[in-house]
């Protein structure tokens, strides 16, 4: 068995407008290699960088952008997500937008902004009748709340390690 010790730094960020108290654990794993972690209301995201060049783990951590620091921590998390709700109202613009084009008749775009009254993603017959072949490329988005919540945990996090580190020490 070998057992290794390394520094770890905790900082918890608190008093964050709308969010819950947020904790950063930075890890430097020796030269130009580093660890996250970032806690916040039972949630946790890691991510371990084997390259960070001359920088500290936290001061490789609050130069990277969001749309980055996302793609690793948490790769699954899509920017937007299906508008169920916009849906029906979204397939009706497009039902008029084909008849200003004369690509469906009077009667029938009649007929499919009834069907669009009630629509949902599940009714696939409607959604071709409607859209087409390709449908679900037609499909009206959000942005995933789930991303700018995460988001605002990511500033949070960057402004406490810098905020910490300034503190600390004047090289950071």
């Amino acid at each position: 068995m070998n057992i290794q010790h390394s520094k770890i730094d905790k900082i918890l960020i608190t008093n964050i407008p709308h969010l819950d108290p947020v904790s950063v654990f930075l890890e430097d794993c020796g030269a130009g290699r580093g660890k996250v972690t970032i806690e916040c209301f039972g949630k946790a995201w890691s991510y371990f960088w084997g390259g960070i060049g001359n920088k500290s783990i936290g001061g490789f951590f609050c130069s990277c952008d969001n749309h980055y620091l996302r793609g690793k921590f948490a790769p699954e998390l899509k920017s937007t997500i299906r508008d169920e709700d916009g849906l029906p109202n979204h397939a009706k613009k497009h039902i008029l937008s084909r008849r200003r084009e004369d690509s469906i008749s009077k009667e029938k775009a009649r007929e499919l902004y009834d069907l669009a009254e009630n629509l949902c993603r599940d009714n696939e017959n409607a959604m071709y009748d409607i859209y087409g072949d390709e449908w679900w490329d037609y499909e009206p988005t959000v942005v995933n709340p789930e991303w700018e919540y995460f988001g605002r945990i990511l500033d949070a996090a960057k402004d406490g390690v810098n905020q910490y580190h300034r503190e600390r020490d004047s090289d950071f």
